[in-house]
Formats: structure tokens, C-alpha cells, sequence
């Protein structure tokens, strides 16, 4: 009798000692699809491969989800997988740590804050296409849908952008002193976080249309910044500080949507998301929630 009960607590061991322990990711994703917030427990990349999330919302947040909403280099891998202790979240740069220096909470520094955090954790590729789908984005999509998580139904198509709030008085672009070329963005000082610059371009008839949207962050080291797709950036999305040359050029207006209780430091907000896309036309780095990131980004 000693010997089986030695046996059966010999198997017993065994059996618990293979019993693989949960995977802890040092960030959590949770993806959905369409207008609820389905969740879905993997990321597929273009080439097909389908890797596995596990949410670790309980380990994180003690056992409450977040909301989520979704609205409307070839080789991929899938996002790096970091141990609690050793992650580290992806370094400034010059301007956004000034932003970072005068952040103060305001609802509207926060959607700016948003912007900068799909900078840096959204791995977009520009593209005319739902980013929540394809992992595209362009420049009236990222506007859109950085306003759609702090609850703002703006168009995606630049083109309307005209329509888009109210227009701000006396900001434009004029000529620099003893130069045809140069420019220099007049009314800065009427400008606030959030609002939107509209830049022209012209058709092949002349006529003119609104072809480029951004979001305007503040003043970086003395700069009136604007944050939006543009090239040469390890992503599609950018920070430009210069209107000297097309920017100035192009300038056709700017338009505000949030209301003024928005730039109040502190004042209270809603926000839903991220959206993290279904799928990822770059390699992804890690991606780190913004709720695990110091002011979300």
C-alpha cells in the first residue's frame, strides 16, 4: 500500500511540474472588429501568419477591461514581447519631450497626447485605407481617428475638412520680408491644441481643394507645431514645425472642434482606445497601452 500511494503522488508531481504556467506580456491588445468591441485573440499579418494575444487584462488592471472602440519590409513578425522588467517604452524625441515638459491634462493635450502615442506605438504605413482593417492610414483618416477616441465623429475624407467645427480667425501664412518664397504662419497666438490646419492642392484643372489635414499640438521650443502623415518618418505619421515652404504656401485655414472647456488643465474626459489594427503592413515594435505609459504616450 506504501509503495502505490509513493507511486501515485510520484505521478502527481510530475503532472504539475509540466502544467504550463500563463504567459505574462509586459502590454496587453485587445483588437475588435466593427462597431461593438468583439474581442479577438490574434493579429494577422500580411504573409498570413496568425500570432496569438493573450490579454492580460486581469494581471494588469485588475480584472477591468478597457473600452474599445473601432472606428469605421515586406517580412512581418509580430509585436516584441518584453518581460515586466525589462520594457522599456519607445524614447522621445526632441519635440515631444518639450510637449511632454508643459503637459497639463487638458482634455485637449490629451487627444494630442493620442496622437502622438499612434506615432509611436501604431507602426502606420500610409495608405487610403481603414486603419482599424489594413493598418493603412493617411491624413484625414488619422485625424479622424484620433477625434473618434475622445468621442468626436469627424469625415475622413479631406476634402470635407471645410465643414469640419468652426473656422479660427486670423491665422495664415504670408510672405517673408524681402523673400517670394519664403513664408511665415501669422495669429499663432489664437491657435490652441487640437485644432486642425487644412492645406490646398490643386487639380489638373486649377481648381483648388483641400488634399492635406493635420493637428495642431502647441508651440515646441518656440515652434508652432502640427503632428500628421508625412514622409521620411520610421512611420507614417510625423511632427513638421516649419511653414517656411509648402506648409506656408498651402496654407488654406484652420477649423476647431473642441469646445473651451477642453483646454482646461485637469478637466475631465472620456477616451476609448486605442485601436490597434487587425493587421500590420511594417514590422511592429512593442506595443505599450496608454494607460501603462507616463501622461498615455
Amino acid at each position: 500500500m506504501a509503495r502505490k500511494t509513493i507511486a501515485m503522488t510520484l505521478a502527481l508531481l510530475a503532472l504539475l511540474l509540466f502544467v504550463p504556467a500563463p504567459a505574462l506580456y509586459a502590454y496587453d491588445i485587445n483588437t475588435s472588429a466593427g462597431a461593438s468591441a468583439i474581442s479577438q485573440t490574434a493579429v494577422t499579418f500580411p504573409d498570413g501568419t496568425v500570432i496569438p494575444i493573450i490579454d492580460q487584462t486581469d494581471f494588469d488592471n485588475g480584472g477591468q477591461q478597457d473600452d474599445q472602440v473601432i472606428p469605421d519590409n515586406e517580412e512581418e513578425e509580430e509585436p516584441v514581447v518584453l518581460a515586466a522588467s525589462s520594457i522599456s517604452p519607445v524614447a522621445d524625441t526632441t519635440l515631444v519631450s518639450a510637449f511632454r515638459a508643459n503637459y497639463d491634462n487638458s482634455p485637449a493635450q490629451a487627444l494630442v497626447a493620442r496622437a502622438i502615442w499612434y506615432m509611436k506605438y501604431g507602426y502606420m504605413v500610409y495608405g487610403h485605407s481603414k486603419y482599424a482593417t489594413s493598418g493603412y492610414i493617411d491624413c484625414s483618416n488619422f485625424v479622424s481617428l484620433v477625434y473618434k477616441d475622445f468621442g468626436y465623429s469627424i469625415t475622413s475624407a479631406a476634402r470635407k475638412y471645410n465643414t469640419v467645427g468652426r473656422s479660427v480667425s486670423g491665422v495664415y501664412a504670408k510672405h517673408q520680408t524681402g523673400s517670394s518664397t519664403k513664408h511665415v504662419l501669422v495669429g499663432v497666438d489664437k491657435l490652441k491644441p487640437g485644432d486642425i490646419f487644412t492645406f490646398w492642392k490643386e487639380d489638373s484643372s486649377g481648381n483648388r481643394y483641400i488634399g492635406h489635414v493635420a493637428i495642431y499640438m502647441g508651440k515646441l521650443n518656440g515652434k508652432p507645431a502640427i503632428i500628421h502623415t508625412v514622409k521620411g518618418n520610421p512611420t507614417a505619421i510625423g511632427i513638421t514645425t516649419s511653414f517656411n515652404y509648402w506648409y506656408g504656401h498651402h496654407l488654406e485655414g484652420v477649423r476647431r472642434v473642441l469646445p473651451s472647456s477642453a483646454y482646461t488643465a485637469g478637466a475631465s474626459y472620456t477616451a476609448t482606445g486605442p485601436v490597434i489594427p487587425a493587421v500590420y503592413k511594417m514590422t511592429p515594435g512593442p506595443v505599450i497601452m496608454p494607460r501603462n505609459l507616463p501622461q498615455g504616450f
